[in-house]
């Protein structure tokens, strides 16, 4: 971009260096650096095609992606819906930056604690990606795993361990144990602690001195976090069974 300062040069190239600049900081955790970038590619993307094209669309959910992550979640909802709606009207729902977008709108609402918002854009979102990708992929293990960690927050026991061994096996099939613990260390431990704690949890949950346990916990994930890390077990990821109701998810 330097290089070529003062020369003719398209707007959609320079939307497309911004844009790539913008993914690059984003990964680097450098938010606002990214939220800038992605801006600069927006307007260069206008000048080059338009208000209602594609392109733009997907400027619009990569600002709200960053803004979540800033948690500026009102502009961050509003640049996600607008985007969405673009890409919809223009290359139909079936898309994998849709899908990215309602992951991202299920994250804010629950953070928001508007479960069952949350919940509906997760599962909108998987649906998307299963047509596209199949069974077997790693934004299915994501958007499992935070159907997971959602379904632990609602006290839906059963269902969140159900969730996050088949995100975990789906994880390890894609990258492996040692990849999984050398580039997503933090995720690999979040889940195998939550199914650990499950385990325990549904093990000795008739148990009266525990459900006393429970009564005074206001927050079951704590607790099932705290069990996980008391009691720690190999896991048997050969034992993991596939989540058998994907493809029947429905908002109903």
């Amino acid at each position: 971009i330097e290089l070529i300062k003062g020369q003719p040069i398209s707007p959609h190239f320079l939307s497309s260096c911004y844009h790539l600049i913008g993914d690059c900081y984003m990964n680097l955790g450098y938010h606002k650096d990214s939220l800038e970038m992605f801006q600069y590619s927006l307007e260069f993307t206008i000048q080059c095609f338009g208000e209602n094209h594609y392109e733009v669309g997907l400027k619009k959910t990569c600002i709200g992606r960053v803004l979540h992550r800033l948690n500026q979640y009102d502009e961050a909802i509003q640049n996600l819906e607008t985007g969405i709606k673009i890409i919809k009207d223009t290359v139909g729902e079936l898309n994998p930056n849709v899908a990215s977008a309602y992951n991202a709108l299920g994250l804010i609402k629950q953070a928001q604690r508007k479960w069952d918002e949350a919940r509906g854009y997760y599962i909108k979102a998987l649906n998307i990606n299963y047509q596209i990708f199949g069974e077997d992929h790693p934004n299915i293990a994501g958007l499992l795993n935070n159907l997971g960690v959602l379904c632990l927050n609602l006290k839906e026991v059963d269902d969140s361990e159900k969730y996050l061994k088949d995100a975990l096996r789906l994880f390890l099939k894609f990258y492996g144990e040692e990849e999984l613990r050398n580039k997503f260390f933090d995720l690999f431990e979040s889940i195998k602690s939550k199914i650990k704690g499950l385990e325990f949890y549904i093990k000795t949950s008739d148990q009266t001195d525990f459900v006393c346990r429970i009564q005074k916990c206001p927050n079951l994930t704590n607790l099932v976090l705290l069990q996980g890390n008391l009691n720690p077990c190999k896991l048997k990821f050969s034992s993991l069974v596939p989540y058998q109701g994907i493809r029947k998810l429905s908002l109903e």
